[in-house]
């Protein structure tokens, strides 16, 4: 793949999040030999494990209509795939030490940016799609994880001099992948499969 991408035989397009998929998508297809060719990669936005949240229904729909495969991410979103010694660069400590008491599937769904939200009156407030799935969470540890890592997370997958940071590599990346540990494989698999 690396080589694919060295000979723009691979290009990779962000479309600046999932309002925007469709567009670049269709963009991407105006400029493509064989729109067959052309693949989406999406945050799935879940909640937990079952949620089908509207952005999954709408990556399936612009897969249908377009006719592109689309891969639609398990977790919640790329960045629940830092590896945490990323996660630790970053420099939250206090939220880090909280995220790292979470089980694996909790990491899952976490929202890595934003975090748990405040009410108005400053408590805690857990999404009542999530309360089951951080149940057995110590309140102590939840309050920590309010307000989440901040919005320049996804920062840490790129290097400051353009190539990738040593924490990302595919044993780590595996290594956050334990609740569905062949993802990873699969969407390589299918875009080496297109070249």
């Amino acid at each position: 793949m690396a080589e694919a991408l060295e000979r723009k035989w691979l290009k990779i397009e962000h479309a600046g999040g999932g309002g925007n998929i469709r567009k670049k998508a269709e963009e991407c297809i105006a400029g493509a030999v064989d729109k067959g060719r052309v693949q989406a990669l999406s945050d799935s936005d879940r909640l937990h494990p079952d949620h089908e949240s509207t952005t999954i229904r709408t990556m399936r729909k612009i897969a249908s209509e377009l006719g592109i495969r689309v891969h639609i991410l398990h977790k919640r979103d790329s960045e629940n795939y830092l590896p945490h010694e990323g996660v630790d660069h970053y420099g939250r400590k206090t939220v880090y030490r909280a995220f790292r008491q979470l089980n694996e599937q909790q990491k899952d769904y976490y929202d890595m940016k934003s975090g748990f939200r405040r009410k108005s009156d400053g408590t805690l407030e857990i999404p009542a799609e999530q309360e089951q799935i951080y149940a057995d969470v110590p309140r102590a540890v939840l309050e920590k994880l309010a307000g989440g890592f901040g919005d320049r997370q996804n920062m840490l997958f790129q290097g400051v001099d353009g190539k990738v940071p040593h924490y990302i590599t595919k044993t780590q990346i595996e290594a956050r992948c334990v609740t569905k540990p062949e993802e990873l494989t699969s969407i390589l698999d299918a875009v080496e499969r297109m070249l």
